[in-house]
């Protein structure tokens, strides 16, 4: 049995799963608010979807930064999870005495897309989740582009308004809510989302341009109403000079569960100790 697990700012989702990546069981908490008591509350969940099998690898997704190498969660933004720094990888394998990969949360979810989601079977995938904040990953081959540190995009800076401004304070769920006075499930009005595109297509442009990708999948509870904004999008990346032809921009297939089957898929490559 395959244990995947998903630490999000509001919950924590574990799965268990197959060497196919098919969840069979699963169960979520709320996020409590320290690193212990969430440790604690991750190994009875584990437990509680092994269901008495053996637990022959684990995959843990995480608000970034994390530490791969040592399988260790750093501090994180207080606005996606208030824990400090913990060492899970090294706490679950001594638990269940198996193999622990430690991911971040958006490499995790654009790995699900790429192997057995919206973008299966295309070779180089871009991943952007928009949701609270901003997250964004590059699959290639199957596998996570990492680089010397997490890819990011949050932090790029686009001019909005005459303003330079962080790319996540512009389009984030969050901003969205700050700018136009709605949640995305509220906004009805065309012309609001064709300026939250406009805004959307300078970041998305750069990105585009710099990381060549074969297709862009939108995830985040933002990116649930690509439909509503994707036409205007499309027509604002159009107007940006560019040597090639834009990608496909398509939905992400798992929005719930994304980060928990990459987790998964992470967990089944591993070796079992």
């Amino acid at each position: 049995m395959y244990i995947g697990v998903d630490i999000g700012g509001s919950k924590i989702l574990v799965v268990a799963g197959d060497a196919s990546y098919r969840i069979v069981r699963q169960a979520k908490v709320e996020t409590p608010d320290t690193a212990e008591q969430g440790m604690i509350e991750i190994i009875h969940l584990a437990e509680q979807v092994a269901a008495g099998k053996k637990v022959k690898a684990i995959g843990v997704a995480a608000p970034g930064p994390v530490d791969r190498a040592r399988g260790r969660l750093f501090d994180t933004p207080p606005r996606n999870l208030k824990w400090g720094p913990l060492d899970i990888g090294h706490q679950l394998t001594n638990h269940f005495q198996a193999p622990v990969a430690v991911e971040h949360d958006a490499s995790a979810a654009a790995l699900a897309e790429a192997v057995i989601g919206a973008a299966k079977g295309k070779r180089n995938v871009l991943y952007v989740t928009i949701s609270t904040g901003v997250g964004m990953a590059v699959v290639t081959d199957g596998e996570i582009y990492h680089g010397a540190h997490d890819t990011e995009s949050a932090t790029l800076y686009i001019d909005q308004g005459g303003r330079s401004q962080e790319f996540e304070e512009v389009v984030s769920g969050r901003a969205l809510k700050r700018r136009f006075g709605k949640y995305g499930y509220q906004i009805t009005d065309p012309k609001i989302w064709d300026t939250y595109a406009a805004d959307l297509a300078l970041g998305l442009h750069d990105l585009i341009t710099v990381l060549s990708p074969e297709i862009v999948v939108i995830g985040g509870g933002v990116g649930v109403h690509l439909d509503r904004f994707h036409d205007f999008l499309v027509a604002h990346l159009k107007t940006m000079k560019s040597m090639y032809p834009l990608p496909p921009i398509i939905g992400a297939k798992y929005i719930e569960t994304g980060t928990a089957y990459g987790a998964l898929i992470l967990a089944s490559r591993l070796k079992s100790q």
